[in-house]
């Protein structure tokens, strides 16, 4: 089953990691945290805190292109698929959902296409 919500975009964390309030619909909101999915695939990008500086300027890239795409307040969808009543938050505490901004672009798969993510493979 695929359930799709109305948001407001609060927070970028970082590529992979976003925070939103969702509309629930009859004045009821909830504030989540989401891992990033792409249309396909998980997404992953690197960590803003990493050591190396490399991969610390091109996390913040991923972040940049991520808040360009879906500034905070804007409005956005959540895409989440449950293919049953047992999906649980990630070990992380987030909920793993597609994130598609006003026009209807999908993030994930943007910062895929534009090389700012890598596919995201659990293992």
């Amino acid at each position: 089953m695929i359930w799709e919500f109305p948001a407001t975009m609060l927070r970028v964390v970082d590529g992979d990691t976003f925070e939103a309030m969702i509309d629930r619909g009859f004045r009821d909101y909830s504030r989540k945290s989401f891992r990033l999915l792409g249309s396909a695939h998980g997404v992953d990008t690197y960590e803003v805190r990493d050591p190396d500086p490399l991969k610390r300027a091109l996390a913040q890239l991923g972040k940049a292109r991520f808040m360009e795409l879906a500034p905070v307040g804007s409005a956005i969808w959540i895409v989440s698929e449950k293919p049953d009543a047992q999906i649980l938050p990630d070990s992380f505490g987030r909920w793993l959902a597609q994130c598609l901004n006003a026009d209807g672009v999908n993030i994930g798969d943007t910062l895929l296409s534009e090389e700012l993510a890598i596919p995201y493979v659990k293992g």
